[in-house]
């Protein structure tokens, strides 16, 4: 049995949380993770060499500091992105691919959601990061800086939702393996040459039983895992890929927990 402690009352048994969980899996198996998971529309960011407007689908946006926010529908086409200066005017086709949440039907549904995303706009994704100089009349762009970003710090923040545990306990004979919501991550990244860069991340996952923040009492038998690990490396850039070494350590914790908080009392006691 599993309690809250919020204004509103959960009470959840076990068996319901199996059903539940049997209930999810069927869901995933007949739908498509970039169908529920992708919205319409994405933003790209397109940073330019100089000053310039950027038009798209006949909506001009004005730059700060030479970057253009933007707001375009999915598709599978190419995005066109007309850049305007003082003295050029060029076209640039932004090239879409199958986004990652496409991909992941594989691994949830073993790609059955494919075939339900093969017509849909959902599945392709755009560059959330394009560099142009308007000067390239041979329509040429870049996905990272190509002046590089020496002496630049990065910050990283991820919130990892969903965590999947197999760990083998000390003392245990067979392995363990579980699933949990939430987890947090930051990342630090230094450039000490153009393409060449430190970071440093440190990140934290729980097997917390619900989707959603919420202080849960349990009842009975239960298992909890949790997994922290810090990491410094240097990585070498290269195009969209990084490689590199350094230094990582992980703790891995699993427990057995039993607990009668809601269990009732024994019965009185009859004296004479």
């Amino acid at each position: 049995m599993l309690k809250t402690k919020l204004p509103y009352a959960i009470s959840v048994c076990l068996p319901d949380l199996k059903r539940g969980a049997a209930v999810m899996c069927v869901i995933l198996l007949c739908s498509s993770c970039a169908t529920l998971f992708n919205p319409r529309t994405e933003r790209i960011d397109i940073i330019t060499t100089e000053p310039a407007r950027i038009v798209v689908f006949q909506d001009t946006f004005h730059q700060i500091d030479q970057r253009a926010r933007l707001q375009v529908p999915r598709s599978m086409q190419p995005l066109r992105v007309e850049v305007i200066t003082d003295s050029v005017s060029n076209d640039f086709f932004i090239g879409s691919k199958n986004s990652f949440a496409y991909w992941i039907n594989i691994y949830f549904n073993y790609g059955l959601g494919m075939l339900i995303d093969s017509d849909s706009p959902k599945r392709y994704s755009y560059p959330s990061l394009v560099y142009i100089d308007p000067l390239q009349a041979n329509g040429q762009y870049h996905l990272i800086d190509p002046d590089g970003h020496l002496n630049q710090w990065h910050a990283r923040l991820y919130l990892p939702y969903l965590n999947f545990f197999h760990l083998q306990p000390d003392r245990e004979p067979d392995s363990k393996s579980l699933a949990g919501f939430w987890g947090i991550a930051a990342g630090l990244d230094f450039y000490h040459q153009p393409n060449q860069f430190a970071e440093l991340i440190l990140s934290a996952e729980s097997g917390f039983s619900f989707p959603f923040p919420a202080p849960v009492d349990f009842s009975g038998e239960y298992q909890v895992a949790d997994s922290w690990h810090i990491s410094l490396s240097n990585l070498h850039q290269s195009g969209r890929f990084s490689l590199g070494y350094g230094l990582s350590y992980s703790r891995n914790t699993w427990r057995f927990m039993f607990s009668d908080r809601f269990d009732p009392p024994p019965p009185p006691e009859n004296r004479p």
